[in-house]
Protein backbone atom coordinates (compact mmCIF):
# COMPACT_ATOMS: atom_id res chain seq x y z
CA UNK A 1 0.00 0.00 0.00
CA UNK A 2 2.72 1.99 0.98
CA UNK A 3 4.55 1.72 -2.35
CA UNK A 4 1.72 2.21 -4.07
CA UNK A 5 1.15 5.50 -2.58
CA UNK A 6 4.67 6.74 -2.93
CA UNK A 7 4.41 5.56 -6.98
CA UNK A 8 1.70 7.77 -6.84
CA UNK A 9 3.16 10.80 -5.49
CA UNK A 10 6.20 11.05 -7.52
CA UNK A 11 4.00 10.32 -10.92
CA UNK A 12 1.79 13.32 -9.11
CA UNK A 13 4.16 15.45 -8.31
CA UNK A 14 6.91 14.98 -11.53
CA UNK A 15 5.76 17.95 -13.65
CA UNK A 16 8.90 18.85 -15.30
CA UNK A 17 10.80 15.88 -16.39
CA UNK A 18 13.40 14.44 -13.79
CA UNK A 19 11.86 16.26 -10.65
CA UNK A 20 12.69 14.27 -7.70
CA UNK A 21 9.84 15.18 -5.20
CA UNK A 22 10.75 15.14 -1.37
CA UNK A 23 8.77 14.42 1.74
CA UNK A 24 10.23 17.96 3.59
CA UNK A 25 10.73 21.12 2.73
CA UNK A 26 14.47 22.51 1.66
CA UNK A 27 13.83 25.82 3.50
CA UNK A 28 13.26 27.10 6.97
CA UNK A 29 11.54 30.20 7.79
CA UNK A 30 14.27 31.79 8.70
CA UNK A 31 16.10 31.36 4.92
CA UNK A 32 13.66 32.46 2.86
CA UNK A 33 13.63 35.91 1.13
CA UNK A 34 11.57 38.35 -0.85
CA UNK A 35 12.54 38.94 -4.40
CA UNK A 36 10.22 41.70 -5.96
CA UNK A 37 12.06 40.62 -9.43
CA UNK A 38 10.36 36.85 -9.50
CA UNK A 39 6.36 38.87 -9.46
CA UNK A 40 4.81 37.91 -12.76
CA UNK A 41 4.80 35.73 -15.65
CA UNK A 42 7.98 34.02 -17.18
CA UNK A 43 7.22 31.86 -19.87
CA UNK A 44 9.05 29.62 -22.51
CA UNK A 45 7.81 26.81 -25.18
CA UNK A 46 6.80 24.65 -23.02
CA UNK A 47 5.12 26.26 -20.14
CA UNK A 48 4.25 29.72 -18.28
CA UNK A 49 5.07 30.58 -14.34
CA UNK A 50 3.42 33.04 -12.58
CA UNK A 51 4.24 34.18 -9.30
CA UNK A 52 2.17 36.65 -6.63
CA UNK A 53 2.84 37.30 -3.10
CA UNK A 54 0.62 35.77 -0.96
CA UNK A 55 -2.09 37.59 1.09
CA UNK A 56 -3.41 39.15 2.93
CA UNK A 57 0.06 39.48 5.24
CA UNK A 58 2.20 42.11 3.50
CA UNK A 59 5.24 40.41 5.64
CA UNK A 60 5.10 37.21 3.67
CA UNK A 61 7.86 35.73 1.82
CA UNK A 62 5.89 33.36 0.64
CA UNK A 63 4.66 33.66 -3.49
CA UNK A 64 1.91 31.68 -4.95
CA UNK A 65 2.54 29.91 -8.05
CA UNK A 66 0.62 29.08 -10.73
CA UNK A 67 2.11 26.97 -13.95
CA UNK A 68 0.28 26.45 -17.02
CA UNK A 69 1.72 24.29 -19.79
CA UNK A 70 1.42 24.66 -23.29
CA UNK A 71 -1.84 21.71 -23.22
CA UNK A 72 -3.04 24.51 -21.01
CA UNK A 73 -3.31 22.19 -17.50
CA UNK A 74 -2.59 24.09 -14.93
CA UNK A 75 -1.91 23.77 -11.07
CA UNK A 76 -1.28 25.95 -8.09
CA UNK A 77 1.88 25.43 -5.52
CA UNK A 78 3.04 27.27 -2.82
CA UNK A 79 6.62 28.69 -3.58
CA UNK A 80 9.08 29.46 -1.86
CA UNK A 81 12.23 31.41 -2.55
CA UNK A 82 15.44 31.60 -0.23
CA UNK A 83 19.37 31.17 0.43
CA UNK A 84 21.49 28.65 1.80
CA UNK A 85 25.09 28.38 2.09
CA UNK A 86 25.26 31.71 -0.18
CA UNK A 87 23.42 29.84 -2.94
CA UNK A 88 19.38 30.60 -3.93
CA UNK A 89 16.64 27.56 -3.96
CA UNK A 90 13.07 27.85 -5.21
CA UNK A 91 11.59 24.84 -3.26
CA UNK A 92 7.50 24.30 -4.48
CA UNK A 93 5.09 22.19 -3.50
CA UNK A 94 1.15 21.70 -4.17
CA UNK A 95 -1.31 23.59 -2.81
CA UNK A 96 -4.81 22.03 -4.75
CA UNK A 97 -4.74 18.45 -4.73
CA UNK A 98 -7.74 16.97 -4.82
CA UNK A 99 -9.45 20.27 -5.22
CA UNK A 100 -10.37 20.72 -8.76
CA UNK A 101 -11.48 17.06 -8.73
CA UNK A 102 -11.56 17.07 -12.87
CA UNK A 103 -8.58 14.91 -14.05
CA UNK A 104 -8.06 12.30 -10.84
CA UNK A 105 -9.89 9.38 -8.84
CA UNK A 106 -11.65 11.46 -5.70
CA UNK A 107 -10.19 8.84 -3.51
CA UNK A 108 -7.00 8.89 -5.15
CA UNK A 109 -6.74 12.48 -4.23
CA UNK A 110 -7.23 12.43 -0.97
CA UNK A 111 -4.33 10.29 0.12
CA UNK A 112 -2.21 12.34 -2.37
CA UNK A 113 0.83 14.40 -0.07
CA UNK A 114 1.69 17.78 -1.29
CA UNK A 115 5.30 17.07 -1.48
CA UNK A 116 8.26 19.71 -2.62
CA UNK A 117 10.51 19.90 -5.64
CA UNK A 118 13.47 21.50 -5.53
CA UNK A 119 15.64 24.18 -7.92
CA UNK A 120 18.72 25.67 -8.03
CA UNK A 121 17.81 29.08 -9.06
CA UNK A 122 20.68 30.94 -10.98
CA UNK A 123 19.15 34.06 -12.35
CA UNK A 124 16.00 36.44 -11.30
CA UNK A 125 16.13 38.84 -14.43
CA UNK A 126 15.82 39.67 -16.90
CA UNK A 127 15.29 35.76 -17.25
CA UNK A 128 14.29 33.16 -14.86
CA UNK A 129 16.99 30.77 -14.77
CA UNK A 130 16.90 27.60 -13.14
CA UNK A 131 17.23 23.62 -12.81
CA UNK A 132 15.59 20.92 -11.00
CA UNK A 133 17.63 18.14 -9.14
CA UNK A 134 18.64 15.86 -12.06
CA UNK A 135 17.07 12.48 -10.95
CA UNK A 136 19.16 10.37 -12.54
CA UNK A 137 22.22 11.52 -11.01
CA UNK A 138 20.73 11.91 -7.73
CA UNK A 139 19.71 7.95 -8.26
CA UNK A 140 23.26 6.67 -8.71
CA UNK A 141 24.58 8.69 -6.09
CA UNK A 142 22.07 7.12 -3.69
CA UNK A 143 23.01 3.87 -5.16
CA UNK A 144 26.51 4.18 -4.60
CA UNK A 145 25.93 5.22 -0.93
CA UNK A 146 22.21 4.79 0.30
CA UNK A 147 22.87 6.96 3.48
CA UNK A 148 23.67 9.72 1.71
CA UNK A 149 20.07 11.29 2.27
CA UNK A 150 17.31 9.37 3.34
CA UNK A 151 14.64 8.21 0.43
CA UNK A 152 12.65 5.44 -0.52
CA UNK A 153 12.66 3.80 -3.89
CA UNK A 154 9.85 4.39 -5.63
CA UNK A 155 9.07 2.50 -9.50
CA UNK A 156 11.83 2.32 -12.42
CA UNK A 157 14.47 3.79 -10.56
CA UNK A 158 12.66 6.76 -9.42
CA UNK A 159 13.40 7.92 -5.94
CA UNK A 160 11.38 10.14 -2.83
CA UNK A 161 13.22 11.96 -1.18
CA UNK A 162 12.71 11.36 2.54
CA UNK A 163 15.42 13.21 4.92
CA UNK A 164 15.00 16.25 7.15
CA UNK A 165 15.59 19.33 5.98
CA UNK A 166 18.41 19.99 8.02
CA UNK A 167 19.89 17.05 5.61
CA UNK A 168 18.31 18.14 2.71
CA UNK A 169 20.18 21.52 3.21
CA UNK A 170 23.83 20.01 4.19
CA UNK A 171 23.56 17.81 1.23
CA UNK A 172 22.33 20.54 -1.45
CA UNK A 173 24.90 22.98 -0.16
CA UNK A 174 27.33 20.35 -0.40
CA UNK A 175 26.31 19.95 -4.07
CA UNK A 176 24.91 23.39 -4.84
CA UNK A 177 27.69 23.92 -8.00
CA UNK A 178 27.61 20.26 -9.32
CA UNK A 179 26.54 20.41 -12.62
CA UNK A 180 25.75 17.03 -13.13
CA UNK A 181 23.40 17.14 -10.07
CA UNK A 182 22.01 20.66 -11.53
CA UNK A 183 22.86 20.53 -15.17
CA UNK A 184 22.89 24.49 -16.41
CA UNK A 185 24.55 23.65 -19.39
CA UNK A 186 21.33 24.79 -22.71
CA UNK A 187 19.47 26.66 -20.16
CA UNK A 188 17.39 29.49 -21.83
CA UNK A 189 15.67 29.85 -18.91
CA UNK A 190 12.04 31.86 -18.68
CA UNK A 191 10.95 35.39 -20.58
CA UNK A 192 9.41 37.77 -18.52
CA UNK A 193 5.92 38.33 -19.77
CA UNK A 194 3.82 40.55 -17.96
CA UNK A 195 3.86 41.43 -14.22
CA UNK A 196 0.78 40.16 -12.21
CA UNK A 197 1.11 41.84 -9.05
CA UNK A 198 2.75 44.76 -6.94
CA UNK A 199 6.59 44.31 -6.06
CA UNK A 200 5.86 45.83 -2.63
Amino acid sequence: MKSKLLHLFAATLALLAGCVPSVFPLLNEGDLVYEPDLIGAWTDDDSTWTFTKQKPDPASKTYTLAIKDKNGATAEFEALLGRIGGKLFLDISPTDLGKSGKNICQWAAISLIPGHLFFRVWEVGPKLKFTAVRADHLSSLLKKDPKLLAHRVVSNDGVVLAATTADLQAFFIQHADDEELFPIYDIDGLTRVASTAEKK
